[in-house]
């Protein structure tokens, strides 16, 4: 808001803010089901394992001040995107959010992912494995 009044008082619109960013070239959205009723404690677990597998990845790198679950910058140049995982309040599912600038890269970050969360037994990762 305080950007927007700032462009405002120099004359610019909203719309002048936003034109150079850029459009993903494919997003995809994935509800991974949680299978155990104590849901809250094994999603956050989740994520905690994902953040120590990011670790281990040197093109990854967890974006710093991120205040909902945990989001990635994905930076190879086959991949050049990010994810977002997070805990749904209310229901027993992780949603994934994922976008790349180039073609094939959800894909690629996709199959990366799928071969962390295959080994979580009590994760139903089948929608994220239907996109592959």
């Amino acid at each position: 808001m305080v950007e927007l009044a700032k462009a405002r008082l120099a004359g610019n619109r909203l719309t002048d803010l936003i034109a150079p960013l850029q459009e993903p070239q494919k997003s995809e959205e994935f509800r991974l089901k949680i299978k155990t009723t104590d849901f809250k404690p094994y999603g956050t677990g989740v994520i905690e394992q994902l953040q120590a597998f990011v670790d281990t990845q040197p093109d990854w790198a967890i974006v710093p001040k991120n205040y909902e679950g945990v989001r990635v910058a994905c930076q190879s140049p086959d991949e050049n995107g990010w994810f977002l995982l997070r805990l749904s309040l209310h229901d027993p599912v992780l949603p994934l959010n994922i976008e790349s600038n180039v073609p094939g890269g959800v894909a690629k970050i996709t199959q990366r992912l799928r071969d962390f969360f295959v080994s979580l037994a009590e994760l139903d990762i089948s929608a994220l494995e239907r996109h592959l």
